[in-house]
């Protein structure tokens, strides 16, 4: 191949630039690119709106006309282009912009700071950007966008909105929220500010919602749900910590397959050793030494195997709870860390 062929392929290469090369030269992680290189990665940043909308703001650092183009083609960097850049309204990209439901909430509040009349219609397509809407710009209800809310969408939109936009009870929405345990719960605890029975069904099937609407909306013993909360260990645990405040017997088959909420159990609830959680607390290295430091208080010769592990755990069973010589079986363990 003569020297030609070569230049010219070398040159071909250079108007040719990998992505990686556009980034780092958008970046500024390279100061060594040749003018071809340059006019090489320019061209490819006019291929992309995310490309043109970050040479404008770390290159350019003003309007990048030559660029608009390109971004006007993308709804999201046609807004970010409208905020960092224009720093105010662009006309010419509103028509992309409002075609997003996100996006359009997003230069409502951002750039105009006020109601979009043009745009409201899309806005209202999703229920989130509805709730905010109304309560960042109309600071207010929005009735032409309440149908979404309580129909469609996520129910903790119609739960906040009832809460911090009608402040009261919103009898249309119920229907809709009760089916979110955790919006029912918040709903019952916020705003009805007392239990909510019909939407207690929907509260129990979850043993997270079902502990705290016991705990903060019930305010004791909820028995109908109890069979929910103790499928799970750590509920199981603060429902008897801090609703029953007591042993749970019913709840501790659960709690004791988990060895941090066996110890807390132990330590919260029953406040002394709980000999039938001691072989689940005995497979955590952490929580034996937080027992047989703080419940044991000496020789636990059920669990002390697990010691032999780890040095810094033997050392401190060997010198803050044995204090005297080591049981044999430790012995060696002990001197192989040494």
């Amino acid at each position: 191949m003569n020297s030609y062929h070569k230049q010219y392929r070398e040159f071909v290469k250079e108007l040719n630039p990998t992505d990686a090369e556009v980034n780092n030269f958008l970046w500024g992680h390279k100061a060594d690119f040749s003018q071809h290189k340059k006019l090489g990665i320019i061209k490819k940043i006019l291929t992309s709106p995310k490309w043109c909308y970050e040479y404008a703001k770390l290159i350019n650092k003003d309007r990048w006309e030559k660029g608009e183009k390109t971004i006007l083609t993308d709804a999201q960097h046609s807004h970010l282009y409208a905020r960092d850049i224009i720093k105010g309204r662009w006309i010419e990209a509103e028509e992309i912009i409002k075609t997003e439901s996100s996006i359009a909430y997003d230069y409502a509040a951002n750039i105009i700071k006020g109601r979009w009349i043009e745009a409201e219609e899309i806005i209202k397509e999703d229920s989130y950007r509805t709730y905010f809407y109304a309560a960042n710009i109309i600071k207010g209800r929005w009735i032409e966008g309440e149908e979404i809310i309580k129909t469609a969408g996520d129910a903790d939109a119609a739960y906040h909105y009832a809460k911090d936009i009608i402040k009261g009870r919103w009898i249309e929405a119920e229907d809709f929220i009760k089916t979110n345990p955790g919006c029912a719960f918040g709903y019952a605890n916020d705003v009805i500010k007392g239990r909510w029975i019909e939407a207690e069904d929907f509260i129990k099937t979850n043993p997270c919602y079902a502990y705290e609407y016991a705990k903060d909306v019930i305010k004791g013993r909820w028995i109908e749900a109890e069979d929910f909360i103790k499928t799970d260990p750590y509920y199981a645990y603060y429902y008897a910590r801090d609703v029953i405040k007591g042993r749970w017997i019913e709840g501790e088959e659960i709690i004791k397959t988990d060895p941090r909420h066996a110890y807390d159990y132990a330590k919260d609830v029953i406040e002394g050793r709980w000999i039938e959680g001691e072989d689940i607390i005995k497979t955590d290295l952490r929580y034996s030494w937080d027992y047989v430091r703080n419940l044991v208080k000496e020789r636990w010769e059920n669990g002390e195997g697990i010691f032999a592990s780890d040095p810094q755990y033997l050392y401190r069973y060997a010198t803050e709870i044995l204090i005297d010589e080591l049981p044999p079986e430790l012995e060696a363990a002990y001197a192989l860390h040494e």
